[in-house]
C-alpha cells in the first residue's frame, strides 16, 4: 500500500512539473578527424598488429581481449579511425536535466570484420542570473556556484533570453575504427 501511495504521488509531482521548453539550441563547436593505416604484420600469439601510417611512420599496438574477430586482422588491410566531438548549447525554460555523463560501445558481432564504435557524452548546466542587452552579456551560474560573464553571439536574439533559463553545454565525443580488408582478399 505505502508503495501504491508512494508511486500516485511521484506520478503527482511529475505531472505538475512544467517540462522544459526549449528556448533555442545548435552545434557551436566541430571537430572531425579520419585517419587510415596499413597494416604491416600481425604476431597473433601476443596479439599484436604493426601498422604504417599515411606519412610512412609505423605503430604497433596491442589488442586486448575486447576486440573481436582478431584472427581475421591481415596485412595489407586498411584500419580506418574516424573520430568526431561536437559542442551543443542549448537554452531551455522550466525543469532542465541535471549535469550527467553517459557512454557506450559497439563491438562487431563474431564473424564479422573487426570493428568498433565508441562515444561518450558529458553535459553541464548554468542558469542565466543577468541579463544586459547592451552589452550582450549575461551571467551565468553554474551548478558549482561559480558566476561567469558570457559575451553572447551577435546571431542570436538575446531579446529571447530570460532571467532563470537554463543553458545547457553538451560534449559529444565518438570513434570508430573499422578493418577494411586489403585489395582481392
Amino acid at each position: 500500500m505505502r508503495l501504491i501511495l508512494a508511486l500516485l504521488l511521484l506520478t503527482s509531482a511529475a505531472a505538475l512539473a512544467q517540462p522544459a521548453a526549449v528556448i533555442g539550441s545548435r552545434v557551436v563547436g566541430e571537430a572531425r578527424s579520419t585517419v587510415t593505416a596499413t597494416v604491416e604484420t600481425v604476431d597473433r600469439s601476443r596479439r599484436e598488429v604493426l601498422v604504417r601510417r599515411d606519412d610512412g611512420s609505423l605503430v604497433a599496438f596491442r589488442a586486448g581481449p575486447e576486440i573481436r574477430n582478431f584472427d581475421r586482422i591481415h596485412p595489407g588491410d586498411q584500419i580506418v579511425v574516424e573520430v568526431r566531438e561536437t559542442i551543443r548549447l542549448s537554452v531551455v525554460r522550466g525543469a532542465a536535466p541535471p549535469p550527467g555523463y553517459t557512454a557506450g560501445v559497439a563491438r562487431a558481432p563474431e564473424g564479422a570484420a573487426p570493428a568498433m564504435v565508441a562515444v561518450d557524452s558529458a553535459q553541464t548546466t548554468a542558469k542565466i542570473e543577468r541579463i544586459d542587452a547592451a552589452t550582450r552579456t549575461v551571467a551565468l551560474r553554474s551548478h558549482d556556484d561559480r558566476v561567469r560573464e558570457v559575451r553572447v553571439a551577435s546571431d542570436i536574439d538575446i531579446g529571447r533570453l530570460a532571467v532563470g533559463d537554463t543553458v545547457i553545454a553538451t560534449l559529444t565525443r565518438s570513434a570508430a575504427v573499422s578493418v577494411q580488408p586489403a585489395a582481392g582478399r
